[in-house]
Parts: C-alpha cells; structure tokens; sequence
C-alpha cells in the first residue's frame, strides 16, 4: 500500500476576484453573468429601437441598472449575489423565455436551454450559504440585505478567547471593496429557511423563518412572498423538530387564529402532538454544537484577523533559501509556518501569473465535481466539499512538467513516479485559508506560492497533526494545484531512520 510522504500545494490567486453544477464552480457562475449581462444589453437595445417586451423583461432590464450589477464577474464573488443571479435564471428569465416569441432578436440567444440552472442547483447555492453562515457566523440580518459580516464568537473548546472577546464584526462586502449589496427579497429568506429545514438544519432553520417573520412586519408586501399562515406553520414544525414544544405550540396557534379553514385540521393535529410535551432544552434558541470546532474558528480567525497568520505563532520571519542550484541566482522566500513534526512552510512566488493561467486553462475542460472516498474503492459527490477537480499529467504541458520540475527542485524528491497531478482551482479575497486543525495552523491563500508540509515521518507512519482541510470561500475564487510526492522512488533521498519515531 502506497502513503504519500509529501503534499505540495500550489495555490494560484488569479488577477479577477471569485464555487457538472453551476454552484460548484464560481467560473461557471461568473460566465453565467456574463451571458446574463449580454442578454440584459441585447434587449435595452431591442427595446430603444421600439421593440414590444413583456412586462417582467423590461421590469428586469429597469432593475439591472442598479450599481450592483456593474461588474458581473463580481457580482458573483459574494455568496448572496451567487444565490440570486441563479435564481433570476431559475424563476425571472425561464419565464421570460415562454413569454417570448422571438428570443434571438430580443435577447440574441436562442437556445438557452443548455445554460439554465436547475432547483438543485438553486437549493445547492442555498445549502452553500448556509453552510458559509455555520462556518463563519455569519450575521443573518447582514445577509438579507445582501452584506457578507463576519460576528465574534467565543470559542467552544480553547480556553483562550482573548481574541474573540475584543475583536469587531467584519464588513467583509465593504472591506473587500463589492458593489453596493443587492437584498433578498422574503422570498429568498423564506426559501433558504426551507432548504435548511429540507437538509434537517432545525437550529438554521428556525432562524432564517424567524427573519422572514420580521420581515414581513418591515417590508412592503410583493409577489411571491409567503403567506403568514405558512411561515408559522413553518416555525412551529422547526421548534417541535428542535424540541421547543411550547413555542412551538404556540406558532401553530397564531397559524390557527389566521381564521384558514382548508388548514385547520391539520394545524390542529399538530399543535395537539406538541400541546402536552415538555421542552428539552428550554426555550432560547441555541446553535448546536459543532463537531467541526477547531475548524470553523481557525476559518474563523483567519478572516477576522484579515491577516496571513497562524494561531499558535505571531511572529514570522521569512528567510532567502537555496534548496538547489536553480535558486543560487534568485532564491526563494519561505516562512515556516511550524517547525515540529509535520513541518509547514510557504514558499512566495513559486509560479508566475503566465503559468498559472496556463494551469488554469488546462483545469477548465476536465472539472468535474470534486469526490470524496467514504471507504476504500468508493467515491461519492458531497455536499460539504463543494468544488470541481481536474487532473493534469506531468506529460501534457511544458508548463505542468516545469511545475513538477520546480517542485523536486524545492524537495529534492524524485516527483516522477506519481500518475498524476490534482489541479483543484479556485481564487479568494476572503476565507479559504488551508487549516491544520491539530496543529493548530492557518495557512492563507497567497497569490502564486506553495505550501509544503509532510504527512508521515520517514518511517511513513502518518502524522496526526498533518490533517488539514479547506475553508469554505466567502468572498473570490481560490485557485489550487495539488502535487503528491509517493515514497516509491525516493527510497535512497529519504531513508527511513532506525525507529518508527523517526
């Protein structure tokens, strides 16, 4: 059985800002603007020239003068902006599209049907939101606005939350210069509450019915939003699921009170289930303990910090090294992240921008969803890792055979022998960071370096503090080439010790 004893990735940030589905790859999301875009100025033109148009076309036109959406490959970099251009496809523009005789003259597309998204893809933008609000925790009322914020929260593990306790929410829309934020509608927050009841998120559930409750006393009311008799239906299923029964209880009786005959029968068999048990866990909503802690709070500082760090070292030095002869003339800049077992070091400039544009065109056509392995020969499409892959030999490129190249030069491994390389792309502006949940370690995304680290000692017994895992993207695109280093073939450049310990 093979054990990879080096992992190198490569982390490429590309010169735009940036997740087969279209939520899974923010380029796709980013091109499906663009087609937007195009059709959006097609029929202003058709329109000017005294065309006729369906009311919602030049309703949607109107709108889309709104400085959020300028730049379309930006608008689609913050989550919520993701989520609602998908939608306009999902629900405005498939309805435009029956109203529409001739939509080559009006749009200057005719057979869109290949670019439309589907409900899962609308539900996956949704869950992908969702998910950035566990991880992050994310401010609700923020996110209905169309704001991406970042709150404090006190650790539930680490002892030290020195901090937590004195940082300050982060506007990471404004910090990271967005368009004006463009809100959700009551709709939307509705939707997304149900999406989250569908995957059984009870506590993101309740929360996200609650705000479409409080909006719906702040807004106006326009189409498509949710009657108030389904809302507190809606409440009362999510507290009864969260073993709230008295308030669950008593949202199934203002839903009772709305006076809705065709539902009485039902609400009341509900609210009777409910009406005679016990709360479990007393009546404050409380987010549910994650088994994910260490996780979501190195994700977490990382942003909140909005600083290249780690959290166990505050004082990093970066240092000129010659690895090889290549490097005499211009060494590397590396800074070691950690200097025990497994060691972890950036290298900054690895790459140029040439060649990582080059690594990214050869991505483009091979993504497909990425997998994870659940047990031993099977693979399976997840929900959490949220991403597409492509793999790249060493043979198919000059540029993929340098990289290996520089890479060996960097080790002093032999890098020949693995079938190939994983090219996993992406680009950030916030989030995203690479986290050694053992070790503690926030590893930033850094445009055009590496990160280097060991997974095993050189008896190839595997490092507990060399897992890692990916932060999910808040604001950009992250980019990434991973490159494996197997120990066949550097047998004599790095021999085992005489113990297992070394």
């Amino acid at each position: 059985m093979r054990h990879p004893s080096y992992r190198l990735f490569v982390l490429f940030a590309l010169l735009t800002a940036c997740d087969a589905d279209f939520y899974s790859a923010t380029f796709r999301l980013e091109n499906l603007a663009k087609i937007e875009q195009q059709m959006v100025e097609s029929a202003r033109r058709y329109i000017q020239q005294g065309g006729q148009v369906p009311w919602t076309l030049q309703r949607l036109c109107e709108s889309m003068s709104h400085p959020g959406y300028g730049d379309p490959a930006r608008m689609v970099h913050s989550p919520v902006g993701a989520y609602l251009l998908l939608k306009r496809f999902h629900h405005t523009w498939a309805h435009i599209m029956e109203e529409l005789p001739n939509p080559l003259d009006v749009l200057g597309q005719d057979d869109l049907a290949h670019v439309f998204p589907t409900p899962a893809d609308l539900e996956g933008s949704a869950l992908a939101l969702l998910r950035l609000q566990g991880v992050y925790n994310l401010d609700l009322p923020s996110i209905a606005e169309g704001e991406v914020v970042v709150n404090c929260e006190k650790s539930q593990t680490s002892t030290d939350n020195s901090f937590i306790e004195h940082c300050e929410p982060v506007n990471l829309s404004r910090l990271t210069g967005q368009p004006p934020p463009l809100p959700l509608e009551v709709s939307d927050v509705f939707y997304i509450g149900s999406v989250a009841y569908k995957s059984r998120e009870f506590y993101y559930a309740a929360i996200w019915y609650n705000l479409t409750l409080n909006l719906m006393t702040q807004r106006s009311p326009s189409e498509g939003d949710p009657g108030l008799l389904q809302v507190l239906e809606a409440l009362g299923d999510s507290y009864s699921e969260l073993e709230k029964y008295q308030q669950a209880s008593a949202f199934y009786k203002r839903a009772l009170d709305q006076g809705d005959n065709d539902h009485s029968q039902r609400l009341e068999s509900k609210a009777e289930d409910v009406r005679n048990k016990a709360d479990k866990h007393g009546p404050t909503l409380v987010r549910p303990r994650s088994i994910y802690n260490n996780y979501e709070e190195l994700c977490r500082a990382g942003v909140l910090q909005r600083d290249r760090a780690t959290v166990e070292t505050t004082t990093l030095t970066c240092t000129l090294v010659r690895p090889s002869p290549l490097f005499y003339i211009s060494p590397l800049r590396m800074e070691v992240l950690r200097e025990k077992e497994p060691r972890v070091a950036l290298y900054y400039n690895v790459i140029t921008d040439g060649e990582a544009g080059v690594m990214r065109q050869l991505g483009f056509s091979k993504f497909e969803r990425s997998t994870v392995l659940p047990s031993p020969g099977e693979t399976v499409v997840s929900d959490t890792r949220v991403s597409e892959t492509g793999w790249v030999p060493d043979t198919e490129d000059l540029v993929v055979a340098k990289l290996s190249r520089m890479v060996a030069h960097i080790t002093g491994l032999n890098t020949t022998f693995p079938t190939g390389d994983n090219f996993q792309l992406s680009e950030v502006e916030a989030g995203g960071a690479t986290v050694f949940t053992e070790a503690n370690i926030a590893v930033p995304v850094v445009k055009n370096s590496a990160v280097l680290f060991e997974n095993t000692n050189k008896a190839l017994v595997r490092s507990r503090a060399s897992v890692h895992a990916g932060c999910p993207v808040l604001i950009g695109s992250k980019w990434v080439a991973n490159k494996w280093i197997h120990e066949v073939g550097n047998e004599l450049q790095r021999p085992c010790g005489l113990t297992q310990e070394e």
